[in-house]
């Protein structure tokens, strides 16, 4: 669990950086490649309905099954509003 709270401060930290740039896909590929070994370069920014459906899909994926500590990271990234909320801030 300690890692998990690690692993959001970074995320967190990493997205804030990204508010003194306007490119925000820039920003994000910036944030995947900082944070690869905990996020596996997934974090996305779901600007459009079909983005934020893919998001709820594979959100839906992980939960059918046992959950590691990538996964729930992963699930994270996928389905929580306010982290979607805190990439936005940052762009």
């Amino acid at each position: 669990m300690n890692l998990l709270k690690h692993t959001l401060w970074a995320l967190g930290m990493a997205s804030l950086a990204g508010c003194t740039t306007v490119d925000i896909e820039q920003s994000i590929n910036q944030l995947n490649e900082t944070t690869r070994s905990m996020t596996q370069g997934q974090v996305v920014l779901a600007l459009s309905h079909e983005q934020q459906a893919a998001l709820v899909e594979r959100s839906e994926t992980l939960l059918d099954q046992p959950l590691t500590m990538n996964s729930a990271i992963e699930l994270m990234l996928s389905n929580s509003p306010q982290f979607q909320a805190l990439l936005a801030r940052g762009w």
